[in-house]
């Protein structure tokens, strides 16, 4: 429960209020274990996830991903030097861990609260996305790309999530 309570993840809130402006139970939650290495050496990571069950197709969820073309061209462009530029080009790629909890929630979103931090009657609002949630992604997505645009990045006309800087080039 440590990285949910680090992130502010939830603020505590009584279930009815969550049937008020949702009007619907809160959402189910659980703990995900996922090994990232293998059985000899394990590294286990446990995330708590909520449980949306997505029920209709929804465009307003779609969150980007890079083509793998588009990192293959960059690398190109930084090995043989070809960019216009006589500046060295540097390539910047980030991942950022637990990254749905850096994004803002868009919509109300109740959750049941996890075993570890019971509270009879009370559930979790979300003031910010969560593994889980159908819109957790674009969520994400949004965010960043309103960070970068303001920083003077300019969005891909080819992928959403690809930014070139002019000044910087």
């Amino acid at each position: 429960i440590v990285e949910p309570r680090k992130h502010g993840l939830y603020t505590k809130a009584p279930e009815d209020e969550c049937w008020k402006f949702m009007r619907k139970a809160p959402m189910g939650t659980r703990w995900v274990d996922v090994n990232k290495r293998d059985a000899d050496k394990p590294e286990y990571r446990c995330r708590f996830v909520a449980k949306e069950i997505k029920r209709k197709h929804d465009e307003s969820i779609f969150a980007a991903t890079p083509p793998l073309e588009g990192k293959n061209i960059l690398f190109s462009l930084a090995v043989s030097g070809t960019t216009g530029s006589a500046d060295p080009l540097e390539l910047l790629f980030i991942d950022v861990k637990r990254a749905c909890f850096y994004a803002k929630s868009v919509r109300p979103v109740c959750i049941q609260l996890p075993d570890e931090d019971p509270d009879q009657g009370m559930c979790g609002r979300l003031p910010r996305s969560m593994y889980g949630t159908m819109d957790a992604a674009s969520n994400w997505e949004a965010g960043y790309t309103k960070g970068l645009v303001e920083d003077g990045f300019i969005p891909s006309i080819a992928s959403p999530c690809a930014f070139y800087h002019p000044e910087l080039d």
